[in-house]
């Protein structure tokens, strides 16, 4: 129980940020325009042809990975607080997201989840890995090295269904 209860951490900062990000999604959002807007031009690419489509799954593994190196490698070097930072800032983007889509068209926050769904439960368990893993008392080769063999798989796995699958979901779920 000793090793699970750290790794709980992630997840739990994570899931406080998103509520936080949609209950305050009015003040949140004005800071993080520029985001979404690059997130959606992403977006809008997204179901062309798939060459463009494999483009924007490597860009997204690419990102996801620099993403998953960070916390592996700077977690302990900063007692947990680039792990933290990344874990509360994805919760905020995507709790302003669901509060956003709820506000505007009306779409319940479980049918946002569910859109995430197909990406998100390979994705994020993938991010919380190497957040743990990044928290190991091993040099920072061998955190890199061991720490981020399985988080990659699932990080280029979810790449692949955030990119094909998570869009006819998504288009499904708001109808």
């Amino acid at each position: 129980m000793r090793k699970i209860a750290p790794a709980l951490v992630w997840p739990a900062l994570f899931a406080l940020a998103a509520l936080g990000g949609a209950a305050f999604c009015d003040q949140i959002l004005p800071q993080m325009n520029a985001l979404f807007r690059m997130g959606m031009a992403i977006g809008s690419k997204m179901g062309g042809s798939f060459g463009t489509d494999l483009l924007v799954a490597l860009f997204i593994f690419g990102k996801n990975l620099s993403v998953a190196v960070l916390c592996t490698a700077a977690g302990r070097p900063t007692r947990g607080a680039v792990p933290a930072v990344v874990c509360v800032a994805n919760g905020v983007a995507l709790g302003v997201l669901a509060g956003l889509l709820k506000q505007d068209i009306g779409l319940p926050y479980w049918r946002f989840a569910l859109m995430l769904a197909p990406h998100g439960v390979i994705e994020l368990p993938a991010i919380f890995w190497a957040c743990t893993a990044g928290m190991g008392s091993v040099d920072l080769k061998t955190r890199i090295v061991n720490g981020l063999r399985a988080p990659a798989a699932l990080l280029a796995a979810a790449a692949v269904v955030e990119t094909w699958v998570s869009p006819v979901v998504g288009r499904m779920v708001v109808g």
